[in-house]
């Protein structure tokens, strides 16, 4: 009882810190779940539930028969735009929510099987409201990027392996204005939207207590 309370207090700490953490690399977010991201998007070699299906597919095993994760990333970036000999412009799109969901059931002493559905991206600009010298051309996007992805592990005494389904779906809405000030008005190419596959593969070995 006071192991699986010390993992509840563990796991609510994690959460608050990742609150306040808003580290990207890139257009991804630096960890993806509570506890991936308050450790800094570790996890490759560290058994993080649910998480690791996107960290290391060879690390959900789990000792219960069934573990269930839901969290949410606040991410609230400042972005300031501008050129020299022109006026510095603050995007209005500060306010960004990224979902993650996934799930591991253990099948047998052996096997394991996870599924997750994971936001890795969630951002864009809005500079509609900029100064018409700005340069910026009343500039607005959004970007979305999901990642959903089965995978399946086996555990054999100290040697792990897993592998997951990765299927990437992204999209991107630009708008924008030719012509500041002018009768050319604002052009939006519409939302684009595409889908990618791929193959993640894990392995860990554990040697004693290495």
């Amino acid at each position: 009882m006071k192991h699986l309370f010390f993992k509840k207090g563990l796991a609510s700490l994690a959460l608050l810190a990742a609150l306040s953490a808003h580290a990207t690399n890139g257009d991804n977010l630096i960890g993806y779940g509570p506890i991936s991201q308050a450790m800094g998007g570790s996890g490759v070699a560290m058994g993080m539930g649910p998480e690791s299906i996107l960290k290391n597919p060879a690390l959900i095993q789990t000792p219960n028969q069934f573990e269930f994760l839901f969290s949410g990333t606040y991410f609230s970036p400042t972005v300031t735009s501008g050129f020299q000999g022109g006026s510095q412009q603050t995007s209005k799109a500060n306010t960004f929510l990224i979902p993650s969901v996934a799930f591991i059931n253990k099948i047998n002493d052996q096997y394991s099987f996870g599924l997750g559905a994971y936001g890795v991206s969630g951002l864009g600009v809005d500079y509609r409201g900029a100064d018409a010298n700005s340069g910026l051309s009343k500039m607005s996007t959004s970007l979305s990027l999901m990642k959903f992805a089965p995978s399946l592990a086996y555990s054999n005494e100290n040697l792990k392996v897993g592998a997951s389904l990765a299927i990437m779906y992204g999209t991107l809405a630009i708008s924008y204005d030719r012509a500041p000030n002018t009768s050319v008005g604002s052009e939006s190419p519409g939302k684009s939207e595409t889908l990618g596959y791929g193959v993640d593969l894990g392995v860990a070995y554990q040697l004693n207590d290495f």
